[in-house]
């Protein structure tokens, strides 16, 4: 967060807007063990709750992918 003084001389906190989100399943863990749970619905949740707010919203699921996350993340940053 960033203190930015308005025109007005009052001060308030300006939250910065991403504009690029990635949302990550790390790989291994498997919550209660439902076979529902193989679906990251709670990182579609958030995804759904922020897409109006920024540019682009991506999930990955690292138990579905086979390169390592460093990967992901260098094409990320080139979109």
């Amino acid at each position: 967060m960033v203190l930015v003084k308005c025109p007005n001389g009052k001060e308030k906190f300006d939250v910065p807007k991403f504009l690029r989100v990635l949302l990550v399943k790390p790989k291994g863990r498997k919550g209660l063990g439902f076979a529902a749970d193989v679906i990251p619905i709670g990182l579609e949740y958030i995804a759904a709750s922020i897409e109006k707010e920024v540019d682009y919203v991506h999930i990955i699921d690292m138990d579905f992918k086979k390169h390592p996350f460093q990967h992901f993340l260098t094409i990320f940053h080139c979109i």
